[in-house]
């Protein structure tokens, strides 16, 4: 290196201060300007090691050095390794991108850690905020083996109640002169609907001396049915597995056709409640076919338009024939030219059944009988093309359409 030059550019000799341009003048496209690592990267020597003459030039071509990082470097290079450069005067070649991530880490953990240490001490204004209590463990309750359940709102647990998994108990009531389901059943805090489930009973003729099974707890009682599994219950009454094996303490998910089961939480149906306390009628037949609804039709062996008071509802002569609702035999006959043999039965509340074209009769006039009891079998007797059931209801002294009175099939 001589005291005429000094290397700043890619191996031409760049000439010393009194030559140089004001910076003014100097017009450098940016496809001309020179990228940081083609500059030597040789440091300037101390003046102390150099003749006096170049050590007078030093701070020039400091000046210089300073003058082309701004025309040439600064565009390519951040600001950081720049100014590094130019107060030294020797290339640090260490951006500021790889700085960076060594820089971030410390301030984002110290911002994590900032941000849990408000999150524990602001329990409140969690609960405030999403309205859950953040669950709270104390020396006593690790010791226990117990824990809090998280709150919602103004206090319901989001828990599992755990008396759903235990094994159902029950206690038997006698029943007592002037007690009724309703009052029973709020006696011991639970729904009409558990007890009616457990016990099909009349309500309306509930006798004293009745012994009932009472459970400790809502739910209802179900008999299983061909082809039903236990996840095929559970499903239909929304309720887990595990909580219907171990309130009847069952061990294995196979279950026998006709066993019954207990169902936690589970209740009854409007329906099903309405017809428990005979507010509907049941049908009096379980299988048959439908074959002439309510209304004007042409009778069949007449051929008159008139109006038929009934439903008729066929099968094979024999076919049992049930009572639809709780009540009494008010009239039991045999009209050859027109119903055949018929029962009337007189449920109360100005509701009367019929039923017509009997074979044989089960019940005789007087006789209190309960819904779903058997009061004679299917026939053709009277005016009939067929074996089959006319089943009529009236109020007071009309008929009315028996489908408006009838539960589901």
């Amino acid at each position: 290196m001589t005291a005429e030059s000094v290397w700043v550019t890619n191996g031409s000799a760049a000439p010393v201060l009194s030559d140089l341009q004001p910076i003014e003048d100097l017009e450098v496209e940016r496809s001309e300007q020179v990228p940081l690592r083609s500059r030597p990267t040789e440091p300037f020597l101390p003046s102390s090691t150099l003749p006096s003459s170049i050590a007078r030039q030093q701070p020039a071509r400091r000046r210089s050095d300073r003058l082309w990082l701004r025309r040439f470097v600064r565009p390519h290079r951040d600001m950081t390794s720049v100014l590094l450069e130019s107060q030294t005067g020797v290339f640090t070649g260490i951006p500021v991108c790889y700085l960076a991530p060594v820089i971030a880490l410390p301030v984002a953990l110290f911002a994590l850690a900032l941000i849990l240490n408000t999150v524990v001490g602001s329990r409140g204004v969690i609960t405030e905020r999403f309205g859950v209590e953040m669950p709270v463990m104390t020396d006593t309750a690790l010791l226990l083996g117990q824990e809090s359940y998280p709150i919602v709102g103004d206090g319901e647990p989001l828990s599992i109640d755990p008396s759903n998994y235990e094994k159902i108990r029950r206690t038997e009531y006698v029943v007592q002169p002037g007690d009724t389901i309703s009052e029973i059943a709020e006696a011991f805090d639970l729904n009409m609907g558990t007890i009616l489930s457990m016990h099909p009973v009349d309500v309306r003729r509930l006798l004293p001396g009745t012994i009932l099974s009472i459970p400790n707890r809502d739910g209802l009682l179900h008999s299983v049915q061909p082809g039903q599994s236990l996840s095929g219950i559970a499903d239909t009454y929304g309720i887990d597995i595990s909580a219907i094996l171990d309130a009847n303490d069952v061990e294995s998910p196979v279950l026998p056709v006709g066993d019954t089961l207990f169902i936690p939480g589970a209740t009854m149906r409007e329906q099903d409640r309405l017809l428990a306390i005979g507010e509907l009628f049941r049908w009096p037949v379980r299988r048959f076919t439908f074959t002439s609804p309510f209304g004007m039709r042409v009778h069949p062996i007449s051929g008159v338009w008139h109006m038929h008071t009934g439903i008729d509802l066929a099968n094979r002569i024999g076919t049992a024939i049930l009572a639809a609702g709780s009540g009494r035999v008010v009239h039991v006959e045999n009209q050859i030219t027109n119903f055949g043999k018929m029962i009337i039965i007189d449920h109360g509340n100005g509701y009367r059944t019929l039923y017509a074209h009997l074979d044989t009769f089960g019940v005789s006039w007087g006789e209190y009988v309960s819904v779903g009891e058997q009061i004679g079998t299917m026939g053709t007797t009277g005016r009939s093309t067929g074996p089959h059931l006319h089943f009529s209801v009236f109020r007071g002294s009309q008929p009315i359409d028996p489908l408006s009175q009838l539960g589901d099939r």
